[in-house]
């Protein structure tokens, strides 16, 4: 009974059929997401069984009853957002949204230091929207939706006899920024990374330098690769939608290709990777480049999307997420929990909710000191006793 729900992870990750977005967009078009349904909890519960056993009944039937596929998927829609949360430990929904949310800790937000050239540091969630800066004919823009714009003010670019003008975006823990670079290129920055780019790409190359996280959009330019410089690798395109995940307490660097073609360079080893849409390469702490195929795209790309997405996860995967985003530390008592958990929820919601989650994978937790800068949040395995 999994067919609806791909349809619905391949719009999230935008790579659905013509058709499949017409049926999930009709259904939007008339109802705004995170409305309340009026219906109780077991009217839900019930509706999300009518509708699965539908699904099972209906997808090998005639695809051109498209009226009955809206129907169900905008009453499975319609559910997932009136419920907030779900998570599935095996087949079994867990609803989220009736659980307490005492010490709450709120999530992150649009939080970003723009350092320019000169040394200048701008706090952008503090800056007034609109021009920011200026320095070598470039506009630096602050757009009300949380965006920074670099915009060429000379026709001339940059040569390559001249010193480039560098400047960097970082977001803290509990932080994220979007940017778009003077080729148009579009960039958003999970929390605790930043990136190094020049004011102005050089007749050459258009080069940056990453750490953490971050979705590249990069505009196309014959001629002109972009090149995106992580700890240990390289990673080259023309233009193409890709994600980097470049953290140093990660187990691996992931570069993971959404569409177009990336060739990733492993510096250490001198081995490269060519990777097609769907495709991953891993780079290891001992500099070994590898590829995966058939990857989940979603997993990589739900935190630019704002929503958390786990698939069979282990629960140091889901800590450091969290710890990043909720800018809260997280220690283990005793030994670290052997679960597996799958599901998402929303990146805006409160990390009680998100921390009730546990429960129901035999995980229980506490918060110590709470409400002060030494605060933590300390889980363990659930007694079976």
């Amino acid at each position: 009974m999994k067919n609806a729900r791909e349809i619905l992870n391949r719009f999230k990750a935008g790579t659905c059929t013509d058709e499949e977005r017409l049926l999930v967009e009709k259904w939007m078009l008339s109802h705004r997401a995170g409305e309340s349904s009026g219906l109780s909890d077991e009217d839900l519960e019930q509706s999300r069984k009518d509708i699965w056993y539908m699904v099972e009944q209906n997808r090998q039937r005639d695809p051109s009853a498209i009226r009955l596929w809206a129907r169900m998927l905008a009453a499975i829609i319609l559910i997932i957002f009136s419920a907030g949360l779900w998570f599935f430990k095996g087949d079994k929904p867990v609803d989220l949204k009736s659980q307490n949310t005492h010490h709450d800790i709120k999530p992150g937000g649009d939080r970003a230091i723009l350092t320019l050239g000169n040394g200048i540091k701008i706090a952008l969630d503090e800056a007034a929207n609109g021009d920011i800066a200026k320095q070598a004919g470039i506009q630096i823009t602050k757009t009300k939706d949380g965006q920074i714009i670099y915009k060429v003010l000379e026709t001339s670019p940059v040569s390559g006899t001249n010193q480039p003008i560098f400047n960097t975006i970082e977001t803290p823990r509990g932080g994220q920024y979007q940017l778009i670079l003077p080729d148009e290129s579009r960039v958003w920055l999970n929390a605790e990374s930043s990136l190094r780019y020049p004011t102005v790409f050089n007749n050459r190359e258009r080069s940056v330098e990453l750490k953490g996280e971050a979705y590249f959009e990069v505009t196309h330019i014959k001629h002109l690769p972009f090149k995106v410089e992580t700890n240990g690798q390289i990673v080259q395109v023309l233009g193409t939608h890709f994600n980097i995940n470049s953290y140093s307490d990660e187990p691996s660097t992931k570069t993971t290709l959404i569409n177009g073609s990336v060739k990733v360079f492993g510096l250490s080893a001198n081995e490269s990777e060519l990777l097609a849409p769907g495709e991953q390469s891993t780079l290891t702490k001992n500099g070994r480049l590898n590829k995966v195929v058939g990857v989940n795209v979603q997993e990589a790309t739900a935190w630019k999307n704002q929503l958390f997405y786990f698939d069979n996860s282990n629960i140091e995967t889901v800590v450091r997420q969290l710890s990043r985003w909720y800018n809260v530390k997280f220690e283990y008592e005793g030994k670290i929990p052997q679960v597996k958990l799958s599901g998402e929820m929303y990146r805006s919601t409160n990390a009680a909710k998100v921390l009730e989650m546990l429960s129901y994978f035999n995980i229980q937790y506490r918060i110590a000191n709470a409400g002060t800068k030494d605060q933590k949040i300390i889980i363990s395995q659930q007694s079976n006793l």
